[in-house]
C-alpha cells in the first residue's frame, strides 16, 4: 500500500475537493513570512537589500572563485553575498571553542523566534536574547544528505555530488534479496568544517542521529571523535557527548558539532510537553506517515472518506501530528540546552540552525518529499558569539546554510577559504548592508534509476521552482504570496525563461569537484525497518 504521502498528493493533483484554504496554509497562521516581519529590531539594525539588480546582470558579473560574494545552497538556490564581502576580522583575538548544532527536519516558523504562538523552545529563545536571529535563512535541499553535506563544506550539492544516500535503498537488489544501496560521499578534494578546524590546532568532535550522516559518505573526516547513531535519540547523543567531556574541556580549544534528529518523522509523543487532543496518545506513541502498517489504516481511511468530501479526519491527523512535532521540538531543545551546559556555551560560538523543514499539508504532504517549498526551505538560523558586547538583535536580509562555515571560520580567526561558497554573516550581525542575494536549491528524485531534479532559484522577491528537464515550472511573488498558493508562471512565460535560463548559466560557472562514491552497502534486517520507519524507503 503506497503512503499517506503519495495518497494525498494524488488526491491534490486529482480532486478539487482537496483544496480548501485551511489545506494549503501554513500550520502556524499568524508565523510573520520573509519581507513581512520588516521592522523588528533590538540592539542590532536590521540589514536591507542594497541592489535590485536583475538576476542576469548578477551571473555575468561574478568571477569563477568570488566566495566572498556568491553564496549557494543545495537544493538549487543560486545566492550573492554580502555588499562588504568577507570582513578577514575576528571577534576574539584567541580562538574560541565553536559549537554548531543542527536541528534536523526544523521548519523555521515552528519556533517562537519565527512567529509560533506556543512556546516550543524556550532555550534557543534564551540563547537568542544573547545573539543573533537570521529572519529569513534558506537551505539547499529539502533532505538531509546534500543540505548537511553543504553546511558542512559552504558548497552546493551539485558541487560536491552528496545527492544520494540512504534514501534510494531499493535501486539495487540481488539475486539472493539482500538489497544494497550506492552511497554518495564528500570528495578528499574537499575540506569540510571538522577539517578546517583540526588543520588550526583545535579538537574536534562530531555526534549525529542520522543514518544519513554516515563515515561512509565522509561526514567523519576531521574529527578526532565521531559517532554516528542510527535514530536513538537525543539523549543518546547527549549521553556520548557526557561520555567524551573530559577529553573536550581539556582540549585548548575545541569544535564540536551536534546533529539532533528527534523532529523526524516519525513523530513521537513526549511527554510532558504533548498538549494533543488524543489523552492516549501521550504514552510515546508515534503519528505521522512512517509506512509502518499500523498506520496504515488510519491513513487511509482518512484518505477514502476526504474522497467523499470529508475532509475532518485528515485535519485531525494533520493536528495531531502538528502536536507531536512540537512535542518533539520541546524535547530537543531541553537536551540542547542540557549539551549546550556541558559545554559552557556562554563562552563559546555557537550557531544554531536545520538542514530542512517539514510539510504538514502547506501543499498536500506530510514530511519531506520531492518538493522545494517554503515549508522545507526556510530554516532557523542563530548565531551568538562570546562576550558582552557582543551583536544581539535580528537580521531581516536573507541568509544561507552555506554560510555557516565561513561564519565559524570568522568568528574563530580561521583564514577565509576560496572553497567557500557562502559568507561570513558577521559583518551583518555587526549592523552592515549586504547586496541582494540569489539562492538556489535542488533535490535529487530518490527513487528513479534516471536522474530527475527539481531545481529552485529565489531573486529577489521572485521564486522559480522547475523540475528538470522538462517537468512543470513554478512562479511565485514571496512579497504577496509568502505561502506560494499562487503559480504565476503561465502568465508570465517570458520572465519565468530568464530566471530559468539565469540559474543554469549560474550552476554551470561553478567549480565542480569529482564525484566520489562509498563501497556499496547491504542492509540489515533491522536498517531496512529503520529506513521504512523514516519514510525512506520506495514501496
Amino acid at each position: 500500500m503506497r503512503g499517506f504521502t503519495t495518497l494525498l498528493s494524488l488526491l491534490v493533483k486529482q480532486t478539487s475537493v482537496f483544496r480548501p484554504r485551511w489545506f494549503l496554509q501554513s500550520p502556524w497562521k499568524d508565523v510573520p513570512r520573509r519581507r513581512e516581519a520588516r521592522g523588528r529590531g533590538g540592539v542590532l539594525p536590521i540589514a536591507s537589500r542594497c541592489d535590485d539588480s536583475p538576476i542576469s546582470a548578477v551571473v555575468t558579473k561574478r568571477s569563477r572563485w568570488s566566495s566572498g560574494r556568491w553564496a549557494w545552497l543545495t537544493v538549487g538556490v543560486l545566492s550573492t553575498a554580502g555588499c562588504g564581502g568577507e570582513s578577514g576580522t575576528s571577534s576574539r583575538a584567541s580562538n574560541p571553542n565553536v559549537i554548531v548544532v543542527v536541528i534536523d527536519t526544523l521548519r523555521a516558523d515552528a519556533l517562537p523566534l519565527y512567529g509560533n504562538s506556543r512556546n516550543t523552545s524556550p532555550f534557543l529563545s534564551r540563547v537568542a536574547e544573547s545573539g543573533v536571529v537570521f529572519d529569513t535563512a534558506w537551505s539547499v535541499s529539502s533532505w538531509t544528505a546534500p543540505a548537511t553535506a553543504s553546511i558542512l563544506t559552504s558548497l552546493h550539492p551539485f558541487q560536491h555530488h552528496v545527492e544520494k544516500g540512504y534514501r534510494a535503498y531499493q535501486q539495487h537488489q540481488s539475486g539472493d534479496n539482500e538489497q544494497t544501496i550506492s552511497l554518495s560521499r564528500i570528495p578528499d578534494s574537499i575540506e569540510t568544517i571538522a577539517e578546517a578546524f583540526h588543520r588550526q590546532g583545535y579538537a574536534t568532535f562530531g555526534i549525529a542521529d542520522n543514518p544519513n550522516i554516515s563515515p561512509r559518505m565522509g561526514f567523519e573526516r576531521g574529527f578526532d571523535r565521531f559517532e554516528m547513531t542510527e535514530y536513538k535519540s537525543a539523549q543518546r547523543v547527549n549521553e556520548t557527548l557526557e561520555s567524551w567531556l573530559e577529553e573536550i574541556r581539556g582540549a585548548d580549544s575545541f569544535f564540536v558539532y551536534l546533529h539532533y534528529m528527534d523532529p523526524h518523522m516519525p513523530y513521537f509523543h513526549r511527554a510532558p510537553w504533548y498538549e494533543g487532543s488524543d489523552p492516549s496518545l501521550a504514552k510515546g506513541t508515534v503519528v505521522g506517515e512512517s509506512r509502518r502498517t499500523d498506520l496504515e489504516p488510519p491513513a487511509a481511511a482518512a484518505v477514502k472518506r476526504a474522497r467523499k468530501g470529508d475532509l475532518e479526519p485528515v485535519k485531525k491527523f494533520r493536528q495531531e501530528a502538528l502536536h507531536a512535532y512540537e512535542s518533539e521540538i520541546l524535547y530537543v531543545d531541553f537536551m540542547i540546552q542540557n549539551a549546550l551546559e556541558l559545554l559552557n556555551w556562554e563562552d563559546a560560538v555557537v550557531i544554531v540552525t536545520s538542514d530542512h523543514g517539514e510539510e504538514f499539508l502547506d501543499h498536500g504532504n506530510i514530511g519531506h518529499a520531492f518538493q522545494l517549498y517554503n515549508e522545507l526551505l526556510q530554516v532557523p538560523m542563530l548565531v551568538r558569539l562570546p562576550g558582552a558586547d557582543a551583536p544581539r538583535g535580528r537580521v531581516e536580509q536573507p541568509v544561507s546554510v552555506l554560510d555557516v562555515l565561513p561564519t565559524a571560520r570568522d568568528a574563530a580567526g580561521l583564514p577565509a577559504s576560496a572553497q567557500d561558497q557562502g559568507i561570513s554573516l558577521l559583518p551583518l550581525m555587526a549592523g552592515e548592508t549586504g547586496e541582494q542575494r540569489t539562492f538556489l536549491a535542488s533535490r535529487l528524485h530518490p527513487f528513479l534509476a534516471e536522474y530527475r531534479y527539481k531545481r529552485a532559484v529565489v531573486d529577489g522577491k521572485y521564486k522559480l521552482i522547475a523540475e528538470t528537464p522538462d517537468g512543470p515550472r513554478e512562479l511565485f511573488d514571496l512579497d504577496r504570496d509568502s505561502r506560494e498558493l499562487r503559480n504565476l508562471a503561465k502568465e508570465r512565460k517570458g520572465f519565468v525563461q530568464k530566471m530559468f535560463g539565469a540559474m543554469q548559466s549560474a550552476m554551470e560557472a561553478l567549480p565542480e569537484f569529482e564525484e566520489a562514491t562509498a563501497e556499496p552497502v547491504t542492509l540489515s534486517e533491522e536498517q531496512r525497518e529503520l529506513l521504512e520507519a523514516l519514510g525512506y524507503t520506495d514501496n
